[in-house]
């Protein structure tokens, strides 16, 4: 067990200095990006935090919301 956690660390601290140096980070996104820094650059995020709150599934506390209000 230890092994393979090590061995998903490895993989993804490789894929991570990969992406650090040819600046391609490619987008994820999941229930954070209503908390991610990132959103108002990230078109993936706000779709996500819209589909989220028109689902009912985003926390009104989300500081995302307030870039979509805007």
């Amino acid at each position: 067990r230890v092994d393979e956690a090590v061995g998903r660390l490895r993989t993804t601290w490789d894929a991570l200095q990969v992406a650090s140096e040819s600046d391609a980070f490619e987008p994820k996104p999941g229930p954070l990006c209503g908390w991610c820094p990132h959103i108002a650059e990230c078109p993936e995020g706000r779709a996500e935090v819209q589909r989220r709150d028109d689902e009912g599934r985003m926390r009104q506390d989300a500081p995302a919301l307030a870039l979509l209000a805007s």
